[in-house]
């Protein structure tokens, strides 16, 4: 096809449009960066409806920041329109020997297990455990130095936090690397899309570490210690007091969301650190920014990509009407790089944004994370004490590889020298 110009002879190609973006995490390309695609995705279109799955996405920050502090909004998928992938889900759950955990609760129901859990999470109680977060890494660093380097992951990021809710928990030590395994098989379910594999494997590992937990739980019953198991088996609002399902199923949440997402957290902290050597000088040059470089970092690549949810009434979103009972996700990777909120440099990591804190990573409304304290704190002390111990940290590969999880983001393996 030709246009002429007006006036003239000359005759120019016209520019064929470009084609519809269409949300599809398995292109070649998404999981390096999964921005890309999500920032295009944004711009096309606020709302857009996943053929694969037939639930929504909702891109812009205004619309996730609003739908994530709606209280009619909730994440419940007994409350879904039936789908492959929430049929999936229910019958994990109907398996599952101790139920959901607040996670997926709403209402009511929601408002009591959090209001007992979180009296083990407030300020105060985080606050006592960063002399521990400290120690552990420092001695982590120690064996950084003997070694020469290592995997910053898996010798680092991982154990901190790993570590850490461990000992906050009350788990009995030694047992970090099975937990561990059964922790990384069940988070992977997060995702929208599972093979049948992935699904036996994370109901296996939910069986195995259920009970595990009830032998603690005994345990702990019998023998309380200063821990948040104990603290929860004994918690009480006004005569109320959690079921022993109820305790093992939150503790399991804890652990999970507890180290999984910080790990994630520190891992890709580094990684853009590592691809942004301006911000790397800058954040060992100063104590400035320890706090704002958490925020910026779960702005720019947030371990947590996405969050669910589910409208029990029909709604509209930016002009979009969505029907109850759809699975809606509320994209933090594109809300936290959307140029509306957060200008020109949306695409740029710096960690000296003074508007850093509005990300939405952790979610927000009700659901917010009730672990962001302890995640904020164990991420200022982790990435600042291993890049101002070892002034020559770098990276083995420049291009690291991630996980191809959809909702979980981090890398397999960051292996550094020192």
């Amino acid at each position: 096809m030709t246009l002429t110009d007006p006036g003239t002879t000359t005759e120019r190609t016209a520019t064929p449009a470009a084609p519809p973006v269409i949300f599809n995490p398995y292109e070649p390309g998404y999981f390096d960066d999964p921005s890309v695609q999500l920032n295009a995705l944004r711009e096309q279109e606020p709302v857009h409806f996943m053929e694969f799955t037939g639930g929504y996405m909702v891109t812009r920050f205004d619309d996730v920041s609003r739908i994530l502090r709606d209280r009619s909004i909730g994440s419940e998928s007994t409350h879904a329109t039936r789908t492959p992938s929430i049929e999936a889900e229910l019958d994990q759950v109907a398996k599952d020997p101790s139920g959901p955990s607040m996670l997926r609760v709403d209402g009511d129901d929601h408002t009591r297990l959090r209001r007992l859990v979180a009296q083990a999470f407030t300020p105060r109680a985080i606050e006592r455990w960063r002399l521990r977060a400290i120690g552990v890494t420092e001695q982590l660093l120690d064996h950084f130095a003997d070694n020469g380097g290592g995997d910053a992951l898996y010798d680092f990021a991982l154990p901190l936090p790993a570590t850490v809710i461990s000992d906050m928990l009350g788990m009995p030590s030694g047992d970090l690397p099975k937990l561990r395994g059964w922790s990384h098989a069940m988070a992977k379910t997060l995702d929208a899309v599972n093979t049948e594999d992935e699904y036996q494997r994370a109901t296996d590992s939910a069986l195995a570490m259920d009970e595990y937990l009830r032998h603690v739980y005994d345990l702990k019953e019998a023998e309380p210690a200063d821990d948040i198991f104990s603290a929860l088996i004994t918690a009480e609002h006004e005569g109320d007091r959690l079921s022993k399902d109820e305790v093992m199923a939150n503790i399991r949440l804890l652990y999970v969301a507890g180290h999984e997402t910080t790990t994630n957290l520190i891992g890709n902290g580094l990684v853009e650190f590592f691809r942004n050597p301006d911000q790397l000088e800058l954040l060992r040059s100063t104590e400035e920014h320890d706090a704002n470089l958490v925020e910026e970092v779960l702005r720019f690549n947030p371990s947590v990509q996405m969050t669910r949810r589910i409208p029990l009434h029909d709604i509209e979103v930016a002009g979009t009407p969505i029907p109850a009972g759809s699975v809606v996700l509320l994209s933090a990777t594109s809300a936290n790089r959307d140029p509306r909120k957060w200008g020109d440099t949306a695409d740029e990591f710096d960690i000296t944004r003074p508007d850093a804190k509005d990300q939405v990573a952790f979610g927000g409304g009700p659901h917010f994370c009730l672990g962001a304290a302890l995640a904020r704190l164990e991420g200022q002390i982790a990435i600042p004490r291993i890049v101002r111990r070892f002034p020559d940290l770098a990276p083995v590969n420049e291009t690291p590889e991630f996980e191809p999880r959809v909702v979980l983001r981090g890398v397999t393996r960051l292996d550094v020298t020192i």
